[in-house]
């Protein structure tokens, strides 16, 4: 499909489907460079820095993914986003962190 990106700071409806079409198939490093380059036009967008860490935890990548949402939340606490840090937390075995991330 391949939208165009340049100078956008939102993510469209058509964005929000080729990210996850990327997603569902496994190609998540080119998931993850849609995203960057959205987050290059605007780094304080935390819907964007939540789908990044989001990515990077289908991609396994789960101390990325704890990062990038620890960037958003200190933009916006989204419950979805501290959710999914839970989880991702979780699934790198930090256990206390993760109950913390679920208590918040």
């Amino acid at each position: 499909m391949s939208v165009d990106i340049e100078n956008k700071k939102e993510i469209s409806p058509d964005i929000q489907k080729e990210v996850a079409e990327l997603l569902h198939s496994g190609k998540y490093d080119e998931a993850i460079s849609i995203l960057d380059k959205l987050i290059k036009n605007d780094p304080q967008n935390y819907k964007i820095l939540g789908a990044k860490a989001r990515a990077l935890s289908y991609a396994k990548k789960y101390k990325e993914a704890v990062e990038v949402a620890d960037k958003a939340l200190k933009i916006n606490k989204d419950e979805f986003i501290l959710y999914n840090k839970g989880l991702d937390l979780y699934y790198s075995r930090r256990y206390e962190e993760a109950v913390q991330a679920f208590d918040e």
